[in-house]
């Protein structure tokens, strides 16, 4: 198989690793010029906002699941999630890992 230029990921490698991959690098390269001072509110800010979006997501998952019964595997999916994209950012985890699915 032949990879284009095109192919490539944000940081050079083959294959594309995505686009998720790709903005995470881009913050974490852009993050290596700033100080200390605003990394730490960059990263106040980003796990205020993940608290807030993990919060509406637990109502709304709550409310339509329970009832069904899929509500701890939903839950088990959004922390997941939520620490894939925090360390997509370069941040820990906000969730303990749990045993999959």
């Amino acid at each position: 198989m032949r990879w284009r230029h095109s192919d490539r990921g944000c940081d050079g490698r083959l294959p594309h690793t995505g686009h998720a991959h790709c903005i995470g690098y881009k913050f974490q390269k852009g993050l290596e010029s700033e100080t200390e001072e605003r990394h730490q509110a960059l990263k106040d800010c980003t796990f205020n906002l993940m608290y807030e979006l993990y919060a509406n997501e637990e109502q709304y998952t709550q409310g339509p699941c329970d009832g069904v019964g899929p509500t701890e595997d939903v839950t088990k999916f959004l922390h997941d999630n939520a620490n894939k994209a925090l360390m997509g950012l370069g941040d820990e985890p906000m969730f303990r890992r749990r045993s999959p699915m």
